[in-house]
Parts: C-alpha cells; structure tokens; sequence
C-alpha cells in the first residue's frame, strides 16, 4: 500500500483551487470566413522559390537536422483536448463555419508560416476535411476522412495510415506547409470527434511556400527519396560501407569502452551482435555515450531499453533502429557528432560473461558537423503510478529538440483493461507557463486508438507496438483485468524543439473515470517502464522557469514536502477524494523542489 501522505482516500470528492489558475490553450478565433487571395499575391506564391512540400519531404530522410538547434522554430498541437478535463472530444479551435448551408468546425486556424508535420485521428472519424491556404476563398485539398487516409497521394502511402493499415487509429505525415495562413475544417456531426494537428511554427523570416495542391510535379521525387529511405534498413544500407569494430567477451561487472574516437565527427550508424542473447541478458548490459567535456554520460540506459524494450520474438524495423533476429544484430542510425571526442560503453551486469561484436561508421564531412552540436540522450525510467495522477517523464534544462520515446504500462485492475492509455501528456517548453502541446490520451500519443482494443503486434517506420498483454485473472474471488503493452513513437517533421527547458508530464488513466466509477479504484498502480529520447546541449545557468506545474503531497502534518517521485498538479487542478478532517497540501514547483509551499483544506 501506498503511504498515507500519497494516498487518495474516502468519498469526499475535493476540486482544489488555492491558486486561480485555469489551462486555456485555444488559439485566437479565426475571421468570419475565409477570404480571396489577391491575385498579385498568387502571382507572388507561385514565383517565389523557398522551402515547399518537397524540402520538408526531403527533411525527413536527413537523419543529421536533429543534432542542430532550429533558431526561432516552435512546436504546437491543435486537438480536440479541453481544460475541462476529461473531455478530450467534439472541442474545436475557432468559430464555425456556415457554407452553402452546411456547418464546418474549425480544427485548425494558423497564422504562417508554418507547417502541419502530423495529423491524427480515431478509426470512428467521419466527414470532410477542407485545407484552406493563405485566406483562399477555396480550399486546394477537400475530401472525406477515410479517402485522406487511404488513397489521396498514393506515391505517399507509407506517409499516410489508415486503420486497416494500423489495425487502430490513423495518421499522416505528409507536409503541408503554409506562408500566411493555413485554416482546415470538417462539417463532422459526431458528438465524439477527436483529432490531433502538429504544427511547426517559422519566424516571419522563413521562406515557406503554401502547399500547391497534389499534381505539384516536384513533390514525386521527394516521395521517391522519402520511400526509398523507409523500404531500406540501415543495417542494408551501411553493410557495403567500411566499419571499425570490437570483439570480445565481457565478464561480469567489465565496463569495456567501445569507441574512443577525437574530434570532430560523427558516429552515424554502428550495430552490435550478442551470442544468444535474451531480455534479462539485454536487461542487464549497461550502454553509456560520453561526448566532448561530458563529465556523465548523455545515454545511459540498459540496452534492451535503447533499443525500446523489444522481446527478441521478431524483426523489427523503426527508421532510426531495428532489429534482425537472425543472426541476432541490433543497429542504430542516429546521427550523433560530436567536436572533441566520443566514448561508448557497454558494463556487464550479468553473472556470466558476454560475447559481444559491436561495429560502427563514422563521419568526417566538415559540412555535415554543426559547429555547436546537439548531442543524443536516451534516459530511461521505471515507477509504480497511481492511476489518476499525473507524473513527469521527462524535465531538461538547456536546448534541443525531443524525438522520440518508448513506453511501457501495465496493471492488473477490477476497474478495466488498458486504462491507463486514457491519460493526456502535456508538455511545457520554455519555462510557459501553460502546456503548448496537451493531447487527448497516451494511446492517441502512439498513433492508436479505443485503448489497442484491435491491435496487437505491429511496427511501422514511425510507431507500433511491440507487445501487447491482456487477460482475467481472479484474486480473492474478485475479477481482475490484466493488461500490459509496449509502445514506441519517433518523431519525423513533428518533433520539439526547445531552448531553454522541457518538461513533459503524463497523466495515468483519467482521474474523473476513476471519481465517478460506483467503486473508486484511486489506489491501483500502474507499472510505468519508459525511455526518452531527445538530442540537446545542458544550459550552463539555471534559466527562468514559469510553469504552473507543481510536485505535490497530502498529510496532516504540517511541515510536510513533496519529493520527486510524488504526483504533480497543473495549476490548481488537483483532485483528490480525503476523509473529514484538517489536510495540509504541499507542493513545489517541478523546476525547483526547495520552494515548498503549503495550503490547509478542511474536510467537512
């Protein structure tokens, strides 16, 4: 059992709001109708010259962009998350639309330039999507959900997924970048629609050019390049390429450097084979990358989680990483420069000794080196959560962009299989005080969908899951559910970059579900196994922080402070249910755990 200071009690429901604090992240409301494009300003989009759908397609091939800073570029997510939580459906950004009779809901009306990198949405969705650029009175792309994701850019169907392809949920990749304006609207009538924009912001400066429409002849050999890049692993493309090798047997308890490599350079690929390896051998091999004057290393991590937890039962291939279950090679092609020198490492943390053979290829291009690289990190964690609480994934001083992450959950509850895919992330970047990107539940995160409910086993070059568990048990002559799934996601164009800070919070299930259900299960945990990746420099001073994000603990002491691994509240969301009596709340901002603060709620 949890310790009472951590333990949601009773059936007295308390909403707390000891700070006036409410989450708003609606963007301004759009004009009363999409308006004519002059035709000096067509004439102008058409000759200009700048990046287009085709130089973001290329984009997504170019594994080297992640280690360089992206001076003045911003990440959003529009979606149908509200802060009247846990309503995460039917909510719209901006007025409706009344054409020729028939209303559209706004789901996106963005100032340029910009660039949609992801669109998100369930199996269930219905309706017609409309793509306005630049105040056009007409749209250059309309069509009906389920042709977006099927079959409108055949020649980019490894870009754009529909559920028969992922078994549950669909998405798109495809670019759409806009110069002054972009607007997308849907005349749904689904009470419980749901969707997800990611957006990539420019500064006024940036030459972007509207998407032109799909005939746009530039875009087939992106497509091609793009396609070619997915269909061909790294471990196909970097076999006829010279590598340097290690090859040995590490003992229990040897910690063996890998590589140890000067400056400048870049390791872009490298592979490592283990004789008969199993998930509790991986488990227990520690992999740690030290770059330049890094006292502590920027991955460290076993290597079954670098390599997201995968059980060894099938190949796999992601577009950064996979794996070959015959002859047993697991490969990597991060790109990861460095300046003055690099150092891998792998520790043995088995009793019995191992039998390694790790290969890699480095780069000497001076053009390809950023003068100021961001360096790979991989971090990994593992807790018990409460379900209906939120907690911290991730929290980085310095800059960079985050890429890509691995999740584990599994839970054994009376309540319902998967629950804890309801949960919404929310990410703060910059110090904002209010999240920038808050989505509409971690199975939505992932490219899924209605809680993996149909999907089992599959991967794809971006996302998939990797393992899937679900069963009844009994315990006590109570019925148990027992569920469980890995998932992955990395990024393409939909990345976060970041200059100052980034902190990335997840909820566990819904908390309104659990308040609500005839028997509250606020007391069931949830087993969280997870791993980040991002690539960044560490800021050398402590850089303002604004977020309205707080640790937070419960008890009726007086003198009472939350740690680390205690839940956090946004803003004065907290809920709680507590029995009659006099409660202290403490809590601490997530970016400074020294200023406690404490407010007295008393229970009638």
């Amino acid at each position: 059992m949890p310790p009472a200071e951590g333990r949601p009690f009773g059936r007295c429901f308390v909403l707390f709001a000891f700070l006036l604090f409410q989450i708003a992240c609606q963007p301004a409301s759009p004009p009363d109708q999409p308006s004519s494009l002059s035709a000096a300003d067509s004439k102008t989009l058409q000759s200009k010259t700048g990046k287009d759908a085709a130089y973001f397609l290329r984009q997504i091939a170019n594994m080297s962009r992640w280690a360089r800073p992206y001076p003045n570029e911003t990440a959003i997510l529009r979606s149908s998350h509200t802060a009247k939580e846990p309503v995460d459906a039917n909510v719209f950004n901006g007025e409706d639309y009344k054409i020729d009779g028939e209303v559209w809901r706004t789901l996106v009306d963005e100032k340029g330039p910009g660039c949609i990198t992801r669109i998100w949405m369930p199996d269930s969705a219905a309706g017609r999507l409309r793509f306005y650029f630049d105040q056009e009175q007409n749209p250059r792309l309309e069509m009906d959900i389920q042709e977006f994701f099927s079959n409108w850019m055949p020649s980019a169907s490894y870009l754009i997924l529909s559920s028969t392809d992922t078994g549950c949920g669909q998405v798109s990749y495809f670019p759409f970048p806009f110069r002054k304006h972009c607007t997308v609207l849907c005349n749904t009538d689904d009470s419980e629609f749901q969707y997800q924009f990611n957006i990539r912001k420019f500064s006024e400066s940036e030459d972007i050019i509207s998407f032109s429409g799909q005939s746009d002849p530039s875009l087939l050999d992106a497509l091609e390049e793009v396609h070619t890049f997915f269909t061909t692993p790294a471990i196909q493309k970097y076999q006829p390429l010279q590598k340097q090798e290690f090859s040995g047997t590490l003992q229990p308890n040897q910690n063996q450097m890998l590589v140890n490599l000067p400056g400048p350079g870049a390791i872009d690929y490298f592979e490592i084979q283990i004789k008969n390896p199993t998930m509790q051998i991986l488990n227990n091999i520690q992999f740690e990358m030290y770059w330049d004057s890094m006292n502590l290393p920027s991955v460290h991590c076993s290597l079954r989680q670098f390599f997201c937890n995968i059980d060894l039962q099938n190949d796999w291939n992601s577009f950064p990483m996979g794996f070959l279950k015959e002859p047993g090679i697991f490969y990597c092609q991060f790109y990861m420069p460095f300046k003055k020198k690099a150092q891998l490492f792998l520790k043995n943390e088995n009793t019995a000794p191992v039998e390694i053979l790790f290969r890699y290829h480095t780069d000497i291009d001076p053009e390809k080196i950023p003068d100021e690289p961001l360096y790979l990190f991989v971090r990994s964690n593992k807790e018990d959560y409460y379900n209906g609480q939120i907690y911290p994934m991730m929290e980085f001083e310095g800059s960079g962009n985050f890429i890509g992450m691995d999740v584990i959950g599994y839970t054994e509850s009376q309540f319902q299989k998967f629950f804890f895919l309801e949960g919404d992330e929310y990410v703060f970047v910059d110090g904002e005080a209010l999240p920038s990107i808050a989505g509409t539940g971690m199975d939505h995160r992932f490219n899924a969908d209605d809680r993996l409910k149909t999907t089992h086993f599959f991967w794809f070059p971006t996302h998939g899951c990797l393992e899937k568990v679900e069963y009844e048990d009994k315990k006590d002559e109570k019925r148990f559910f027992v569920s469980g799934s890995n998932l992955y996601r990395f990024s393409l164009l939909d990345d976060i970059p970041f200059y100052s800070s980034l902190i990335m919070l997840q909820e566990i299930g819904d908390p309104l579900q659990h308040i609500q259900a005839e028997n509250p299960e606020l007391n069931s945990q949830t087993l969280f196994n997870w791993v980040c990746f991002w690539y960044g420099k560490m800021s050398a001073a402590k850089t303002p922080r604004r977020e309205q994000a707080f640790y937070f603990t419960v008890s009726q002491r007086e003198d009472d402070a939350p740690t680390e691994k205690s839940p956090v509240m946004i803003g004065a969301n907290l809920r709680l249910q507590l029995p009659r009596g006099k409660w202290w709340i403490h809590y601490a901002p997530v970016g400074n755990l020294n200023d406690v603060r404490h407010a007295l709620q008393e229970v009638q």
